[in-house]
């Protein structure tokens, strides 16, 4: 009877020691921090890509920009009035709009330019988080 209890309680150790050592972590491929080795899947603990977008050029399609709104899922990231840029040394350059990817998932952004001659043009583009670039610059005059 000691023997059986022994063994159960040892056996009830083991099996907790080896549920705790499980290596949770993020399994999504498109995280900047994934991870293959991860066991248990932690994926609300996923970081993904940061993009900022900026305005390489004052014109498109041969036409003076004043100002270039930039959106995704319908909601306004807000305006870039800063036109003919380099490119950003980081996500955080002065100018620029920024978006964190929230999940791994591909985003579509819209471009709102206002033009000189009070007319306006709208483009779109895809995004898509990168698990080797922490930030993403996209060029919106291009």
């Amino acid at each position: 009877m000691k023997k059986n209890l022994f063994l159960t309680i040892l056996l009830g150790i083991l099996f907790s020691y080896s549920s705790c050592n499980k290596n949770e972590g993020c399994k999504n491929l498109n995280a900047l921090n994934y991870d293959a080795e991860a066991d248990n899947a932690k994926n609300d603990e996923c970081r993904y890509s940061r993009v900022t977008f900026y305005a390489g050029s004052n014109t498109i399609f041969g036409q003076l920009i004043t100002e270039i709104e930039i959106s995704i899922s319908e909601e306004s990231l807000g305006i870039i009035t800063s036109l003919n840029q380099n490119y950003p040394e980081n996500c955080d350059t002065n100018g620029t709009l920024n978006y964190t990817f929230i999940t791994g998932s591909s985003q579509t952004w819209f471009a709102r330019y206002t033009l000189s001659s009070g007319g306006s043009v709208t483009q779109r583009g895809e995004i898509s988080p990168k698990s080797d670039e922490e930030c993403i610059r996209v060029d919106v005059t291009l």
